[in-house]
């Protein structure tokens, strides 16, 4: 059982009724009761009788010993019934930091100027993942254009994205991508990053429709 605590119950019944279960707890690494002729709560409806062993009555990943006895009416008691058991040890805290990856955009990669898909992965065996941090700085302005975004996560295959939006970035220039993992008991990964360079839009053309650059040609009349 849990070292928080558990029930430890049963049955009694007798023709007279049931007056009085008593109950004792041993511990074995006090080596000392730590209940004694303590009274469970009986239902003569039920013939159940419960009691609730506390965990200052138990020390963890230790054993136990618990005793029941039924006394009737008439005050004969029955034999006592006995049950020995192994206190659960505490779960140690997870301090176990998550692990994030990063998948897209690959390392030195020049992305596209109207916006493309940050993305990878990330795990954590204990506590599950309970956020991805999101963090963009364009080198053209000086500064993030994305403070602490939070990228969507899908659990089942461990893949997280974030969409980088053309408002985020200065054509021509360098972004630097940041992302963090943290975990369900508050451990954060280390921070994982990504250069890339924004790709300078295509150059318009400017020529009047259905004309060219070009001046054309004059005929050339052949001589008679």
């Amino acid at each position: 059982p849990p070292s928080s605590g558990f029930g430890f119950e049963g049955t009694a019944s007798d023709a007279s009724g049931i007056s009085r279960i008593a109950i004792y707890v041993y511990d074995d690494v006090r080596r000392a009761y730590t209940v004694s002729n303590a009274a469970a709560t009986y239902s003569g409806a039920t013939s159940v009788w419960t009691f609730a062993v506390q965990p200052s009555h138990v020390t963890a990943g230790g054993f136990i010993r618990l005793w029941v006895q039924a006394v009737d009416a008439a005050g004969n008691t029955s034999g006592w019934q006995a049950r020995e058991v192994e206190v659960q040890a505490p779960t140690p805290p997870d301090t176990t930091s998550p692990t994030v990856t990063i998948t897209a955009p690959s390392p030195g990669a020049t992305v596209p100027f109207d916006g493309f898909a940050f993305s990878g992965t990330a795990t954590d065996a204990d506590s599950g993942i309970s956020r991805l941090q999101i963090y963009v700085y364009d080198y053209g302005r000086g500064s993030y254009t994305v403070l602490d975004a939070t990228a969507t996560y899908i659990p089942g295959t461990g893949s997280w994205t974030f969409p980088v939006q053309a408002t985020h970035l200065t054509l021509d220039a360098f972004a630097l991508l940041w992302v963090r993992a943290a975990d369900g008991a508050g451990n954060a990964s280390p921070w994982q990053f990504r250069e890339v360079e924004v790709q300078r839009p295509p150059a318009l053309d400017t020529s009047p429709p259905g004309q060219t650059n070009t001046p054309p040609v004059e005929a050339t009349v052949p001589f008679d």
